[in-house]
């Protein structure tokens, strides 16, 4: 039986006062180091005695023990839809868990596997046009596609030649940005990480 632990998913706003800076303007340094720009924040910041920035926990998903719906082994990942539901990659399961606005648990996504719709080392989710669930398979170098109701949509090979994938993002057009660093080759430093823009083909499977 596989142990899960307590990882429960916090929801939490941000939320601005004001923009002020109390009259005193910036006291931050920026400056260059081999190209790299660095900029340095002093340790009290601009905003004037109440105006600093409030947290506060919208929702709470997760428990120490009780229903195993609501328990996660390693969060990787979290991202939510157009109607507020969350989705929650939990790497040790390996499986997406979904949640509706309250929190309250719907179904479970994929499971451990080579098969269609099932992973074998699943990284990041990603949410695309017309609420359509991405998860990245390093270890089967795909992009496992499921459609708003959870369905199975297919999977797409990654685009990979000689370079190892580290994790990718999606923007509300469809537009998929991989991370991706190449190996060390001999003689030569370490190889920086890069990005790659792309977009899914519409249908493969």
């Amino acid at each position: 039986m596989t142990s899960r632990w307590l990882v429960p998913v916090v929801f939490i706003s941000g939320i601005l006062t004001s923009c002020s800076d109390g009259g005193s303007g910036w006291a931050g340094t920026i400056s260059d180091s081999s190209g790299v720009t660095i900029v340095s924040n002093p340790e009290q910041g601009i905003w004037a005695p109440g105006e600093e920035w409030v947290l506060e926990e919208e929702l709470r998903i997760g428990g120490v023990e009780g229903d195993p719906d609501y328990l996660f082994g390693d969060v990787w990942g979290v991202t939510v839809d157009s109607h507020g539901r969350v989705f929650v990659l939990d790497f040790q399961e390996q499986h997406v868990q979904v949640y509706s606005l309250e929190g309250v648990y719907e179904q479970t996504i994929g499971r451990q596997g080579e098969g269609p719709g099932e992973f074998r080392a699943a990284v990041s989710l990603l949410m695309g046009p017309g609420d359509t669930l991405l998860v990245q398979d390093n270890r089967l170098f795909r992009i496992n596609r499921f459609t708003p109701d959870g369905s199975n949509g297919g999977s797409y090979r990654m685009q990979l030649d000689d370079r190892h994938p580290e994790a990718s993002k999606a923007t509300a057009s469809g537009v998929i940005a991989e991370q991706f660093q190449y190996p060390d080759s001999p003689g030569q430093p370490a190889a920086a990480a890069c990005w790659a823009r792309s977009r899914p083909p519409r249908s493969r499977r």
